[in-house]
């Protein structure tokens, strides 16, 4: 799983690696892509877990490759988000999304879409991480979000909604 962004408080990173750690023995890595004012307390709490990696700052197309090979991504940000492009990224590339459901999140994946938590509500988090890790239907989950985002995001149906937009102005 992957996380990328800013490693600050208003990220919930540190929430995140708290939960991660808990969940019982698993093949899987977080791999935690950014920079920020907390990574050096971040990386000393994880100085023990060796299914955590800490890989600084790398550019998108590098992102992108990783978020490929991997189950989705994990964004546990406490900030409201208008457009998440990490969110938007891993669709596109038929990757799942772990996220808190709250702001305009949930606008960019279907319509009940299981692996949404509470915001603040860690347990639930941990119930979604784990969930994932044992899905046998990722991939095609994946595929779904997939979907829908290009639907969402059809270049011809921004324009025709902003033509329509305009015209009743």
């Amino acid at each position: 799983m992957i996380f990328a962004g800013r490693l600050t408080d208003s990220k919930g990173v540190k929430e995140l690696i708290n939960c991660w750690g808990k969940l019982e023995k698993h093949q899987f890595t977080l791999k935690i892509v950014g920079k920020g004012d907390l990574e050096e307390e971040l990386k000393l709490l994880c100085l023990n877990k060796t299914n955590i990696e800490f890989l600084g700052e790398l550019p998108n197309n590098e992102v992108l490759r990783l978020i490929s090979n991997s189950r989705g991504v994990i964004l546990t940000t406490k900030m409201y988000e208008g457009q998440p492009r990490l969110l938007c990224e891993a669709s596109a590339l038929g990757k799942l999304s772990i996220y808190p459901s709250f702001g305009g999140m949930n606008e960019f994946f279907p319509n009940n879409y299981e692996y949404s938590y509470m915001q603040n509500d860690y347990r639930d988090l941990m119930n979604k991480i784990h969930q994932l890790l044992d899905d046998k239907f990722y991939e095609e989950k994946g595929l779904n979000n997939k979907k829908f985002i290009d639907n969402k995001l059809n270049p011809q149906q921004l324009i025709n909604k902003f033509d329509n937009i305009a015209s009743n102005v």
